[in-house]
């Protein structure tokens, strides 16, 4: 998403995020990495989880909060007077309650002085503050068309049930795709208008059941870059998987902080009365010391998804829309954002338990690919107009996401493949030499069509118009896993691993991208990976018949 624009909490007012100490310890990312609970035997050791993912009782009964970290926080609410403000946790009396055991976490508000000592909590393992993080620049996901206000979608575009049939998304034989289903979009900001989706869904119906659980935030605010997400990705989503239920977390973030991050995936992924096995993440952010994202920050969040691995979630997110660079620092100019780019991921997607989103062009004829290439328009510059006429973008065209993290150590299921390495350059004088290398994990893993000017149907602000970037792919193929969850009568989850080694084996899962740039890696010939669209753009029932076999 686009920079906010709204003002970062007061300073005297805090809100801070607590990660509490677990019964038991959880698995590193490594051994998920290693033996995934989505694994089909338990081909492990003892000390790995066993095959299979747990349901909500029986992960609090073993990764819920412990009783002395409880007390310990219970204690410090009521001395420092703070205020519990997550949605599902509360204190009843002097005792906490609510969502907090399952979740072991919690968000606390209360002036910035009361938070002294937090970290030295007994239990209290990470502490996330309130602290403005500008996301990562996304080029404009979406452009109006010419064509009168509230006509057809222009033909030059795609829809996204096209999208799906190109790829081969398999469909049950009777009902809707994605029945008994729940498929969670997570947002940081941004509303959609209830008009935009039903005008949308007269043209691609039927309409799926669609939900707005909030994580949080001060209410939504009109914004038309923010809006633009939101819409699209319940569009996308809907139009894929009619049956499924399309749930909105969403936090209305005021300052984009990562503990806000922390709070809306928490809500999603111990949504205990919708229960999606699939989450599409719309936010991302650079990582590393000199940009968004710091280590520390990263080891908290990577926890969570370690708790979504184990209750058998997948989770998708966009690789970046720059190529191989990304925004490390952006200041503005008469309200409009100027970038300093560096060779940086970006964030969810950087971590090994997210399938991360490339972007591919792709030209059709009738019901079959013509050609499929990176997707890059970094050479076009661009600039996008709210519906006021105000420029709110300017900048470089977009390009699929792409590189190696250096906050994320390459997973076993990447290690044999063409992962180039992060290296880190000095110079001295006239003499540059490499002053660090790194094996890091590498992005994206999947890609699917994300070229705006052959762009997806969207309908918003009473008029259609063309959707894409990294943003768009991403709700697509969450979607793909959302009928594969369907078709396969379970929950895929951390699927990463066997994607890999399925394609290594059989090499027609996905549809190799052979040729294109995303800047600073190529798409060639013979890979089964690259770092411009990873394994490549999916073919949805090869898939599920290889699924199907390893499942047995």
């Amino acid at each position: 998403m686009d920079l906010a624009t709204r003002e970062p909490p007061r300073d005297d007012v805090s809100r801070c995020t607590l990660v509490l100490r677990t019964r038991s310890e959880l698995p590193s990312v490594q051994q998920i990495c290693k033996y995934p609970p989505s694994r089909p035997t338990n081909r492990a050791p003892d000390a790995f989880p066993s095959p299979g993912h747990l349901d909500y009782a029986q992960f609090e009964e073993r990764y819920g909060a412990t009783e002395s970290a409880l007390e310990a926080v219970e204690s410090f609410v009521v001395q420092r007077g703070l205020r519990v403000v997550d949605p599902g946790s509360f204190m009843a009396g002097e005792k906490l309650s609510g969502a907090v055991k399952l979740m072991a976490a919690l968000t606390l508000e209360g002036p910035t002085r009361s938070f002294e000592g937090v970290e030295r909590l007994d239990g209290v393992i990470h502490v996330l503050r309130s602290a403005r993080v500008p996301p990562a620049l996304h080029t404009p996901a979406y452009q109006r068309q010419k064509e009168a206000r509230g006509g057809a979608p222009a033909a030059s575009n795609y829809s996204a049930r096209q999208i799906a049939e190109l790829y081969e998304y398999p469909a049950p034989a009777h009902g809707l795709p994605g029945e008994g289903q729940c498929l969670g979009l997570i947002e940081m900001a941004g509303t959609y208008d209830a008009r935009d989706i039903a005008r949308y869904f007269e043209t691609f119906a039927p309409m799926p059941v669609i939900a707005h659980v909030p994580a949080g935030g001060e209410g939504a605010e009109p914004s038309y870059t923010f809006d633009v997400e939101v819409t699209m990705g319940v569009e996308l989503a809907g139009t894929v998987c009619p049956g499924a239920k399309i749930v909105l977390y969403n936090h209305h973030s005021q300052d984009f902080s990562v503990h806000d991050l922390y709070r809306v995936m928490a809500t999603a992924i111990f949504d205990t009365q919708n229960q999606p096995s699939v989450l599409s993440v719309a936010w991302c952010a650079p990582e590393g010391a000199d940009a968004s994202i710091s280590q520390a920050e990263e080891a908290a969040l990577n926890e969570l998804l370690v708790k979504a691995t184990l209750l058998g979630i997948t989770i998708c997110a966009p690789s970046g829309d720059f190529g191989s660079m990304n925004p490390v620092h952006v200041s503005e100019r008469q309200g409009v954002p100027l970038l300093v780019m560096g060779s940086v991921t970006c964030y969810p997607a950087a971590s090994p338990l997210v399938l991360a989103c490339g972007g591919t062009k792709l030209i059709a004829e009738g019901n079959r690919i013509r050609e499929e290439v990176v997707w890059n328009q970094l050479a076009q510059r661009w600039s996008i107009e709210d519906e006021r006429g105000h420029i709110i973008y300017s900048g470089p065209g977009g390009a699929s996401g792409g590189g190696v993290s250096v906050l994320n150590s390459l997973p076993v299921y990447q290690e044999g493949l063409d992962v180039p390495e992060a290296v880190t350059m000095t110079a001295r004088g006239t003499v540059v030499q490499p002053l660090e290398r790194y094996r890091g994990r590498g992005i994206p893993d999947i890609a699917a069509s994300a070229d705006l000017l052959h762009g997806y149907d969207i309908y918003f602000d009473g008029q259609w118009g063309s959707g894409g970037a990294t943003s768009a792919a991403s709700p697509v193929l969450a979607g793909l896993i959302i009928r594969l969850n369907q078709m396969l009568g379970r929950r895929l989850g951390f699927i990463h691993p066997f994607l890999y080694e399925l394609q290594r084996e059989k090499k027609n899962l996905f549809r190799t991208t052979e040729k294109g740039s995303n800047g600073g890696y190529d798409a060639r010939p013979g890979q089964v990976w690259n770092p411009c669209t990873g394994l490549g753009s999916p073919m949805g029932r090869n898939l599920l018949k290889a699924l199907k076999k390893l499942y047995g």
